[in-house]
């Protein structure tokens, strides 16, 4: 049997792996991050009819004579040449530039790599590939590789403080958790001393270390909040740059806004009275929950002889203040009015205030009318009703609990990818949070990659292991708002195409002629 029948079958057969090599890069011409593949062949054994001599005295050297019996494939390689970028102005598209770099993707507990940087938020604000595979980010200080979770709302660090500062207590202590801008915590120690008059010294310190120090002060007869001294110059809200240990060696920077309104330092009730003398009195000052002096029964007024007029005849009302059920939302107060002999109407009444402002938001379980609500009283007793007014309004319930630190909750509003992966995401407070930096992946052979489909690579044997960085020399630039294209040229594979076709035709000649002179072998017998 001829050689050349098997010659021209091999030659065919590989012909045929290498169009479909140039139809996968065909079919994946427009796939993002696709490396194109190619076929290169090499010659198969060959039969020696005879070895080769060297030459003698009497007769010169010889070569060998063999035949070669056909092609096999060498290898079909991945080309890892950098594809063109497409411009999508989309934030979460992304593309490696100037360098050999893949981007790290978690499908459980194995990574994969992949050039197709189109990235999606998934519900929980993961950042996911469009499998739904994790992106993840690289932290070059512990070498470890992380989730990328972006945050829809934070605890942003401006506080409003809820509270009482009782004397009785100094120095008082407590603790407050913040976030620098790479959303790690840093416990805050808050020590309250009282000063002169009533006004406290407020420290702040980080592990002993301190940070900043102002003071407060408040009213002396209400005991509210009256203004924040910072440097000698008086604010009503304190806005502080503080310097934090960020663990690594290095400080990061946090701004703290402290909204103090809502404190109060008294240690006693107190309740002051305008307006005695008309028909509208107005209340302020504070009820502190844990004085001694409430603790009393109806009956033993707290207020005596506010002057009221409404008509010709002033008279003098007396005001219980009793206090009521506390519960983790509302503190209750109950307020009695009397006169020495007529019945006023009504005369009881049932004051709520929220736990957290300490502002009275309902009397008699109305909200309505807390700035002037109505009373009708019989002075005379001859049936002729006064009326006049009492703004409750003012009035604020405090106690000796714990600080309560409010913070305000900061949502999304827009985010963007640094060239070297940093995420960073600004929140409605105007702050600006650097949530991770995304991986990158190198390998010393990255042809000996293996694809695995769905855009992505996994280590071989031949490959490496992967060396993680982030977005810089050797890795590459990432690209925000672009996405790399398939580094597929059809000019070249319709060219190898042409190519492939006329070897499988030529092949398939050589299988025709062999045919035709075995046919003429078979005619020699008739």
């Amino acid at each position: 049997m001829l050689r050349s029948l098997y010659s021209g079958i091999s030659g065919m057969k590989n012909m045929q792996t290498k169009l479909d090599v140039i139809g996968n890069n065909i079919a994946n011409v427009n796939t993002h991050g696709f490396k194109k593949g190619r076929v290169t062949f090499k010659d198969a054994i060959s039969q020696t009819i005879s070895t080769a001599s060297g030459p003698s005295a009497t007769l010169g050297g010889k070569n060998a004579q063999q035949v070669g019996l056909g092609v096999e494939t060498a290898s079909i390689d991945t080309v890892f040449t950098e594809g063109s970028l497409q411009t999508t102005g989309r934030v979460l598209d992304l593309a490696i530039s100037g360098g050999d770099g893949y981007f790290v993707v978690r499908n459980g507990a194995n990574n994969y790599y992949t050039r197709a940087g189109n990235f999606y938020l998934d519900e929980q604000g993961y950042l996911v590939n469009s499998d739904g595979n994790f992106v993840l980010a690289y932290d070059s200080f512990d070498n470890t590789l992380s989730n990328i979770q972006v945050p829809k709302n934070i605890l942003s660090n401006t506080f409003g403080l809820i509270g009482n500062l009782d004397e009785t207590k100094s120095p008082i202590n407590f603790n407050q958790t913040v976030y620098d801008n790479n959303l790690q915590e840093h416990s805050i120690n808050f020590q309250f001393t009282k000063g002169t008059g009533n006004t406290w010294d407020v420290q702040l310190t980080e592990n002993g270390t301190t940070l900043t120090n102002f003071n407060i002060s408040f009213n002396s007869t209400t005991g509210e909040f009256s203004f924040i001294s910072v440097n000698g110059e008086k604010v009503n809200s304190g806005s502080f740059a503080l310097q934090l240990d960020d663990g690594r060696g290095g400080t990061v920077e946090v701004v703290l806004d402290l909204d103090f309104n809502n404190v109060t330092s008294v240690k006693d009730t107190v309740i002051n009275i305008n307006g005695a003398g008309s028909n509208k009195i107005t209340l302020s000052g504070s009820l502190l929950y844990e004085d001694p002096t409430e603790n009393d029964a109806p009956g033993d007024p707290d207020l005596t002889s506010i002057l009221v007029t409404d008509g010709p005849t002033p008279f003098n009302i007396g005001l219980d203040f009793v206090q009521g059920e506390r519960t983790d939302s509302i503190t209750k107060w109950t307020v009695n009015l009397s006169h020495t002999t007529s019945a006023i109407t009504p005369a009881t009444l049932e004051l709520s205030f929220d736990n957290i402002t300490g502002d009275l938001v309902s009397i008699n379980g109305v909200s309505n009318n807390l700035d002037e609500f109505p009373f009708n009283i019989d002075v005379n007793g001859d049936g002729k009703y006064e009326s006049f007014k009492i703004d409750f309004s003012k009035l604020n319930a405090t106690s000796n609990r714990e600080f309560v630190f409010q913070p305000a909750v900061a949502e999304l509003q827009e985010y963007s990818i640094s060239g070297t992966g940093d995420f960073i995401a600004q929140y409605s407070d105007g702050s600006v949070r650097t949530i991770a930096s995304l991986a990158l992946a190198r390998f010393n052979n990255p042809e000996g990659l293996t694809k695995i489909g769905g855009n992505l690579f996994n280590v071989s044997e031949n490959s490496g292991a992967p060396v993680f960085g982030n977005g810089g020399p050797g890795f590459g630039s990432i690209e925000s708002g672009k996405l790399e294209m398939s580094n597929v040229d059809l000019t070249e594979e319709f060219t190898e195409m042409i190519v492939a076709q006329r070897a499988f035709q030529s092949n398939s000649r050589i299988i025709t002629t062999s045919d035709e002179i075995l046919q003429e072998i078979v005619n020699l017998k008739r």
